[in-house]
């Protein structure tokens, strides 16, 4: 009498509980499943594939973090007005957040390649760092590198549009920092808050300098 075939389901089912099966079988099997199943539902399958390509993203360069942070205020005066305060590096420590000096300046930062050396305070220290004009379109957009604390290094674009109640100041901050769990973590903690911080306090100075120009 020939033996009877037992159903589909309940032959697969009994190859993965045999004992004889083996790993390379369960394997196979496992990969079987997934081609048959996985093409029948596209939302699982993007997400699967996504993740595992910001995972290789990750992996391809962890010690890198760049975070962009933007504040923006309307101040009473004309472009210009405001233009002639940003630019003046004398004037940087009236209205930057955290300056404690101003080191190495030649003149006015107007014009790409013109630089100083800033002095800042942070817990206690007084730490230097260049700062240099890379791009300057008079009076509407000025785009400067400097490294605030905790950034390796930091580009900061400063934006200028004529409103009906004077100029809308926009400072944007794009800065890189250490990357891994304990970078991210310090960047959330501490870095990002309080260089939005200092982004707001610094649009604040630059708004009652600029109006007191007035």
């Amino acid at each position: 009498m020939a033996a009877q075939r037992l159903p589909h389901a309940l032959e697969s089912r009994s190859q993965r509980l045999s004992p004889c099966a083996g790993p390379r079988a369960g394997r196979l099997a496992v990969g079987r499943w997934i081609v048959h199943w996985l093409p029948r539902y596209p939302a699982i399958r993007h997400r699967t594939f996504r993740a595992v390509g910001a995972r290789r993203s990750a992996a391809h360069n962890p010690t890198r973090i760049v975070v962009r942070l933007e504040k923006n205020i309307v101040i009473s005066a004309s472009a210009a007005t405001v233009w002639r305060v940003l630019v003046d590096p004398e004037r940087s420590l009236e209205w930057e957040a955290g300056l404690v000096g101003v080191e190495q300046v030649e003149g006015l930062l107007d014009e790409p390649g013109a630089s100083c050396v800033q002095l800042m305070n942070f817990r206690r220290r007084t730490l230097e760092g260049e700062c240099m004009v890379t791009e300057a379109f008079a009076p509407h957009t000025r785009v400067v590198r400097i490294q605030p604390p905790l950034t390796r290094r930091a580009l900061r674009r400063e934006r200028l549009v004529e409103a009906e109640t004077g100029t809308q100041v926009t400072l944007e901050l794009e800065y890189e920092t250490r990357g891994g769990p304990f970078g991210i973590l310090l960047d959330t903690a501490l870095t990002r808050p309080r260089l939005a911080m200092v982004l707001s306090e610094s649009l604040r100075n630059l708004k009652q300098l600029a109006e007191a120009e007035l």
